[in-house]
């Protein structure tokens, strides 16, 4: 072979090698390129499954509030499904009164603010339209509640408002348990039976009051009858019924969970919430007087009672400005108000 036959094979073999470099280096540039668009994807996907994990950390001390505050109305239309005598006024408070409302305009907003992934925009979109409408439905209820008429009452909070505010909380619980299965984790709650700890609010605290109130009082009604008779039993009676019954609500009173912060119950309530138990004592006092047939404890125990009608009074405003509206007419009544006697009946503490 010449010398320029060598050449050719020197030329041909090195061009053979340099395709190769320059197709090894083209598929080395393609597979980089794929590995940095893999790379890409998977950072994407990381980044958003970090921000749905951020955003429903957030969410979650949203939706247990948001429980909070739907909680005491549900429990107000539930008593309501077969209301007894002492349901429909301390619902009208609870609902037009208490503070579950508020809550919900607040809560609502905060919602509102907050800016979900795409991921969870549908999900979130589903929560907030349920707890706007269970603020529309709230609102609604309480302007029923404001109403004095017993039938009109009824008929509103057991009618399709009341169905509305259900349905809304159901659909709540329904979006919180997708918006957390969207991330296969675990949701706060995915029932009413296994919500947050609840807490004393307005509303329960408002709804408890009345009811208890409003039992006293009609515990109370043999006692208008019993005041127009003069025998010493029927005095054993009467101070007997008061006693009781005293003695029932102030033991009432002290089991009703008081609410916190906000919502809390002012000085003007708790200072003067021990007036029950002490006309119960009273009425004690009385009692044995009447059976040690001694007129002079009785007198005593007597004079004490009227002292105590002035606080008797004041309490029953102070639960009528927090919103316990029937309660307060009710203690106005027992401390001798003729003007809430004549708007109520009923018998006075006198």
């Amino acid at each position: 072979m010449s010398v320029l036959d060598r050449s050719w094979v020197r030329i041909t073999i090195a061009a053979l090698i340099a395709v190769g470099l320059v197709v090894v280096t083209g598929a080395d540039v393609a597979v980089a390129k794929q590995r940095r668009e893999h790379d890409r994807k998977v950072a994407a996907v990381r980044a958003e499954r970090r921000a749905e994990l951020s955003f429903l950390a957030k969410l979650a001390p949203v939706a247990d509030d948001v429980f909070r505050a739907a909680a005491p109305v549900q429990a107000v239309l539930a008593a309501l499904a077969d209301p007894g005598p002492d349901d429909i006024y301390a619902a009208r408070d609870a609902l037009a009164h208490g503070g579950s409302l508020a809550a919900l305009r607040s809560l609502s907003t905060r919602l509102h603010a907050l800016r979900a992934p795409a991921g969870l925009r549908q999900q979130t979109a589903s929560l907030v339209k349920a707890v706007d409408a269970m603020k529309d439905a709230l609102t609604g209820l309480s302007a029923h509640g404001k109403q004095e008429g017993f039938d009109a009452l009824a008929n509103a909070l057991g009618g399709d408002d009341a169905t509305g505010f259900g349905t809304a909380q159901g659909d709540f619980i329904d979006a919180v348990v997708t918006s957390y299965g969207h991330q296969h984790a675990k949701p706060p709650f995915t029932s009413d039976a296994d919500g947050p700890r609840l807490r004393g609010t307005s509303t329960s605290w408002i709804f408890a009051a009345d009811k208890a109130c409003d039992a006293a009082y009609i515990g109370l009604v043999p006692v208008v009858k019993l005041q127009k008779q003069t025998s010493v039993s029927a005095l054993r009676q009467v101070v007997t019924l008061w006693g009781t019954q005293l003695g029932r609500l102030a033991t009432a009173f002290a089991r009703v969970p008081q609410p916190r912060d906000a919502a809390r119950l002012p000085l003007t309530v708790t200072s003067r919430l021990g007036i029950i138990k002490s006309n119960a004592a009273i009425f004690g006092q009385e009692l044995r007087a009447i059976n040690h047939q001694d007129p002079d404890a009785f007198d005593l125990a007597a004079r004490r009672l009227h002292e105590l009608l002035p606080s008797l009074a004041q309490l029953g405003k102070a639960l009528r400005t927090y919103g316990a509206v029937h309660c307060g007419l009710i203690m106005a009544i027992w401390a001798g108000d003729k003007s809430a006697a004549k708007s109520g009946g009923g018998v006075t503490a006198t």
